[in-house]
């Protein structure tokens, strides 16, 4: 499930679809934003509990 959230969050929450549009490869655009996927994620989780 946390693969498919992530997805999610970096679909919808960051520029990734953006970068592959421009032509940066799936691999690049993913570590570009990645960071900022896991900074979601731990928000989420810390304002889960």
């Amino acid at each position: 499930m946390r693969l498919a959230v992530a997805a999610s969050v970096r679909h919808i929450d960051t520029s990734f679809d953006e970068l592959l549009m421009s032509g940066v490869d799936r691999e690049t655009a993913r570590h570009r934003v990645g960071e900022h996927v896991e900074e979601v994620l731990r928000d989420w989780r810390a304002t889960s509990r």
